[in-house]
């Protein structure tokens, strides 16, 4: 009797190095390849000077483990199934142990981080300079803020925060204002929300403090730490001196801090808030816009 398929044949997204196209779909995913190479390289900015700067992590040389996954990534987009047969293996090495996201990988996917095999290190290359440029991308093409940007702005967050709380822990607490407080519910006490590209919070005491002076006092502390501030107005806008990350930062006392009584963590690092600030955020949000910013009443 014959053997089922199904116990004969595995369905996947992707399968070994030694595989067999049809030629018709083959041209169609090199054809698919060009195109994506073509199309997303030109969307993002020159980076002749990043690679000016780091040749190590401009190498343009393509391996052919990197030919597999991207083969693999235009197939998966063009929703082509693979198909492995399971009788009479044969002993290969894995190409993906062998992948690098090198930066043609990255520029023609938009690939900032990849672990292409569980036994493998993550490998990153981030794509943009300064939060300002890839600001304007996601603007520009409605996508999501890089991970790079996200990461920095997140640790960015982290280390400023445990510095203002280590100053004196009962005095000292953080409040994250906008939309930073939607983090909390959305993205849990580690991360931010995919389409943030900045943080805004209150850092209160429950001293007297005088922005000006009291940062001037500490700018040694946060150069140490690669960081910077400008001052503006009743506020001061925090950035990484490589450029990847800012947030607003409004620094204020004295203040009653014990009415701060909620408590939460946001990129590992502990917050406060008050019930009004929670229930006016739910009020003021929802998907897409600020209702008060909304200033056409639609």
């Amino acid at each position: 009797p014959y053997m089922s398929l199904a116990q004969c044949w595995a369905v996947g997204d992707t399968t070994s190095a030694t595989r067999v196209y049809e030629t018709t779909m083959l041209l169609k995913v090199v054809a698919a390849l060009g195109t994506r190479e073509a199309k997303y390289e030109a969307s993002l900015d020159d980076d002749s000077e990043a690679r000016r700067t780091a040749p190590s992590v401009d190498s343009t040389r393509r391996s052919v483990a990197e030919l597999f996954v991207e083969l693999d990534l235009v197939a998966k987009e063009l929703e082509i199934r693979t198909y492995t047969f399971m009788q009479g293996t044969a002993v290969e090495n894995d190409y993906k142990r062998f992948a690098r996201l090198s930066r043609q990988l990255s520029r023609s996917f938009h690939i900032e981080a990849a672990r292409f095999d569980s036994r493998s290190p993550p490998q990153e290359h981030c794509l943009f300079t300064s939060s300002g440029a890839a600001g304007a991308f996601t603007q520009r093409h409605g996508v999501v803020v890089p991970w790079c940007i996200r990461r920095a702005l997140r640790d960015m967050f982290r280390d400023v925060g445990r510095w203002w709380l280590s100053l004196s822990p009962k005095e000292h607490i953080i409040v994250p204002v906008s939309a930073s407080v939607l983090n909390i519910f959305r993205s849990g006490e580690t991360e931010i929300f995919p389409w943030d590209s900045d943080i805004d919070a209150n850092f209160i005491a429950s001293h007297p403090l005088v922005l000006g002076s009291f940062l001037e006092e500490h700018e040694a502390t946060f150069r140490a730490m690669g960081y910077g501030y400008i001052l503006r107005g009743d506020r001061a806008v925090i950035y990484r001196l490589d450029g990847l990350a800012r947030m607003d930062a409004w620094f204020s006392g004295p203040q009653q801090v014990s009415q701060y009584d909620i408590k939460a963590r946001f990129c590992g690092v502990r917050v406060n808030f008050v019930r009004d600030l929670l229930e006016g955020s739910v009020w003021y949000y929802r998907p897409g816009e600020k209702i008060f910013g909304n200033t056409k009443g639609e």
